[in-house]
């Protein structure tokens, strides 16, 4: 065989492949048409038979199949797939993106918790010019910080905490896009902080409590009290999470068992749905007049997802628990509109939940008012997964790469895991940190983590360079410690 014009040495070497899926795709159809006239003959006792397909059909088909795969070539498409025959379900699943070469991790930044003022809980944020925005959650006193793209920690700071101060309670936190404005989430003073490049807060929006739609979305939306605010944009409107939804009119068109994500103005006027998260499935909610108690299940996946610092790259992730989609993880990326930019399938293991701690569990159940005991378990049981999620986080880069984080597959490991998929969805590394670390934000280029030490205090924000040549992770120890205890990657 020669090379046709425009094809590739790659596209060559595809050319039996082709050809075996060409001939398999035959001889289904021959196969199908044996079929479809022997089932005429039969049905020709009960009634009039259909036309049975003659060799015009597979002829037709013959010269459909050609012509893909001359598009297929001149498009430079290296694979394709055809579902020509109806009753072959299965025969082309959809691809997995296998978890691709862990990449080593060079530490090139360290900064002691006492320079920052975190003892905790930290939120981080990203800017488009490599700064990390770092806040404490729950120490009082301590300041909201920026660190530059050398690792440098800047004078920039934000009091948190306290009836003097900027912050009360930092929930979360971004930027502008396109300026250099800082915004916080402060419920503790209901409030959305703005904050300049110099640290100082130039604007507080008073966080609404009478989140509402206009007049002609009544019965779209329902009316909430209460929001999160996610992202905040140039053109004063917000990205948010609302809650407490309210009745005043029916809203037969919204579904209270699934979160949104709204935008909103300033005011709080409801301007359009952004995107519909997936259900919460980590717990079963038993309300009556006289029930009301909430089941948390231990082995259920958690809702998932995360929103970009500048609020244009929106990330839900869901874990595959079922038997169909076990041992993958569906990873689907939103714009600010809430438009698709990607959505795939990425490997997990595929690790089933003992039948014997499910019994176990459903065994505890109890009736809960005139809930009986019966209708508990099944509530239960309808929502306890058949495999193990072991998907534990995610993040958005400034480059809007996404980050899926994952536990160890062993339980008596702490080691946590990371893979990464580029802007457009491609995965592109995997990388992991010894137990005593937590990822905290990420880029293609860098990984931030906080060092924890005893009862989970944070001792140290470390920043390690991603090693593109895919080098296998060190592992070194005391001769006294068994080989499966890590260290920290140098």
């Amino acid at each position: 065989m020669h090379n046709e014009p425009g094809c590739s040495s790659r596209e060559t070497a595809l050319k039996p492949v082709i050809e075996a899926t060409r001939a398999a795709v035959v001889q289904i159809i021959s196969g199908s048409l044996r079929g479809t006239s022997r089932g005429g003959r039969r049905a020709a006792a009960d009634g009039p038979a259909r036309r049975p397909c003659r060799r015009p059909c597979a002829a037709t088909v013959w010269l459909q199949l050609n012509v893909l795969t001359l598009m297929a070539r001149r498009m430079r498409i290296l694979s394709f797939a055809i579902v020509a025959v109806a009753g072959t379900n299965g025969l082309f699943a959809q691809g997995v993106i296998p978890v691709p070469v862990e990449r080593a991790l060079v530490q090139d930044a360290r900064i002691e918790s006492r320079d920052l003022g975190i003892d905790r809980s930290v939120l981080t944020a990203q800017t488009s010019d490599g700064r990390l925005l770092v806040a404490p959650q729950l120490a009082s006193g301590a300041s909201i910080r920026a660190i530059d793209s050398t690792g440098k920690v800047l004078p920039w700071a934000v009091r948190v905490g306290g009836r003097d101060a900027d912050v009360r309670f930092p929930l979360h936190l971004g930027v502008i896009a396109g300026t250099s404005t800082t915004w916080i989430d402060d419920p503790g003073f209901q409030q959305v902080a703005l904050v300049d490049a110099g640290g100082n807060v130039v604007k507080s929006i008073e966080s609404s409590t009478w989140i509402h739609p206009h007049w002609s979305d009544r019965r779209a939306f329902p009316v909430f009290s209460r929001m999160e605010d996610v992202a905040v944009y140039p053109d004063t409107t917000m990205l948010i999470l609302p809650q407490r939804p309210r009745s005043l009119l029916d809203t037969p068109g919204y579904d209270r068992s699934r979160p949104r994500l709204l935008r909103v103005s300033w005011s709080g006027t409801i301007q359009r749905s952004v995107a519909l998260l997936p259900p919460e499935q980590s717990r079963v909610v038993l309300e009556t007049k006289d029930c009301d108690h909430v089941i948390v299940l231990p082995y259920a996946p958690r809702l998932t997802w995360a929103v970009s610092a500048d609020g244009k790259r929106i990330v839900i992730v869901m874990p595959g628990v079922t038997e169909s989609d076990s041992g993958t993880v569906h990873v689907v990326a939103l714009n600010e509109r809430g438009d698709t930019v990607f959505s795939k399938r990425i490997a997990q293991p595929a690790v089933r939940v003992p039948k014997e701690q499910v019994d176990n569990l459903l065994n505890r159940m109890r009736a809960c008012g005139s809930i009986p005991v019966e209708q508990v378990r099944d509530s239960v049981a309808r929502k306890t997964p058949v495999f193990r999620s072991f998907v534990t986080g995610v993040f958005v880069g400034r480059d809007y790469s996404t980050w899926i984080t994952m536990r160890a597959l062993a339980d008596t490991s702490r080691e946590t895991s990371a893979v990464a998929l580029d802007a457009a969805g491609n995965a592109v590394a995997s990388v992991r940190l010894p137990g005593d670390e937590s990822f905290v934000a990420a880029d293609l280029g860098h990984v931030w983590a906080t060092e924890n030490g005893p009862r989970r205090s944070i001792t140290a924000l470390v920043r390690y360079k991603i090693n593109a040549t895919g080098a296998p992770r060190a592992r070194t120890g005391r001769a006294s410690e068994s080989s499966t205890q890590p260290r920290r990657p140098e």
